[in-house]
């Protein structure tokens, strides 16, 4: 016999949303700064303070590193564990908003470059989440997703090692 629990969800509010944002953001840059390093050595940093140009390119691994490895690791993140790795630090989850189960690539990817929706108005759509019933920014309603809190002591063992398997 199973025996299923409702739950209430908690929606992740602002200042929780915007700790995992920073706690992103922190975690790509030295990931991404490890990564230039590596791959060209000081010489890059020098030409970073050099170069005026807004849209320059350094060389052909650099938009690999700075937009397209956090684009993988955020939106893959969000599709495969439910999370990036600073939503995952402080207990959020990334989920649809009708069904509460994971995203699809497509919401995932959709969200991810909607970020740019939330930030053109002033950053409306970002401080949107403060005032919306369910937490939602401007790029999660067009995504179809929200950020819940993830309650671990809801799930029953089988839920957990499903998870766990995955």
């Amino acid at each position: 016999m199973t025996v299923t629990v409702a739950r209430e969800v908690v929606y992740a509010g602002f200042w929780r949303r915007v700790g995992a944002f920073v706690v992103d953001g922190i975690a790509l840059s030295i990931i991404s700064a490890g990564l230039l390093f590596v791959v060209y050595g000081a010489d890059y940093f020098a030409w970073l303070q050099e170069n005026d140009e807004i849209f320059g390119i350094y060389g052909a691994a650099e938009p690999l590193i700075n937009y397209l490895l956090p684009t993988l690791i955020i939106a893959g993140g969000w599709r495969y564990f439910g999370a990036s790795p600073g939503k995952f630090l402080l207990g959020c989850q990334v989920v649809d908003a009708e069904t509460y189960r994971r995203v699809t690539w497509g919401q995932a990817l959709l969200r991810y470059v909607c970020y740019l929706v939330s930030a053109l108005p002033l950053g409306l759509g970002y401080f949107w989440v403060a005032w919306d019933k369910r937490r939602q920014s401007f790029h999660d309603k067009i995504a179809k997703t929200v950020v819940i809190m993830e309650d671990e002591s809801t799930k029953n063992l089988a839920d957990l090692e499903r998870e766990f398997i995955r």
